[in-house]
Parts: C-alpha cells; structure tokens; sequence
C-alpha cells in the first residue's frame, strides 16, 4: 500500500523524542530532515487521495463488486486494517531505531 511510504517520517518522529535525532534548522542538514520529510509526507497524501481504478480483478461482476463494497462488514475492516497498518509501520520504524541503537 502506499502507506509504507511514510516508514522514514515515523521513524524520524520516533527518533526525537527518543534523542536518536537532532535537528537544527539554522543548519543545512537539518532543513534537508525537515523538507525531506515534508516531501515524502506529501507524496504519500497524493498517493493516498489518488483515486484509480482498482487492480484487483477478482473476477467479480461489477453488480456484485459494488454490493460488497456497500455492506457494514467492509468499512468495519476497512478501520480495522488501517489501525494494523498504522502499528506495523510503528513497530517497523522502532524495529530500525533498535538496529541503530545495537549497531
């Protein structure tokens, strides 16, 4: 999904707080981190927000396709999957502040 994409921005958000980052904005580097950030938070919102047509072809007539997508079931898994999306991307970006940390 293009969720992933913004694995670097959670990693980096975790980092802070944790002092695993500095960050100076009176400083090159430190206005790279942040614009960096900001263009990797935006590229993920446009791939978000971009609407396509889907890739799955399940084989599904499009009557049928569209009834299951209508039912309270969907958007109820829908919420549920995004919430276990959010915490894998979460667990990731502390699983590459361990390694940094070790290393």
């Amino acid at each position: 999904t293009a969720f992933t994409n913004i694995a670097p921005i959670f990693t980096f958000l975790l980092a802070l707080p944790l002092r695993r980052e500095n960050v100076n904005l009176r400083s090159k580097g430190g206005i790279a981190k942040v614009s960096g950030s900001l263009i990797c938070i935006g590229g993920v919102v446009l791939m978000i927000f971009y609407r396509g047509f889907p890739l799955n072809h399940t084989g599904m007539s499009p009557t049928s396709y569209h009834n299951a997508h209508n039912s309270n079931d969907w958007r109820r898994n829908w919420i549920v999957g995004s919430l276990f999306l959010v915490l894998s991307i979460l667990c990731w970006s502390g699983w590459f502040l361990i390694q940094a940390k070790i290393g």
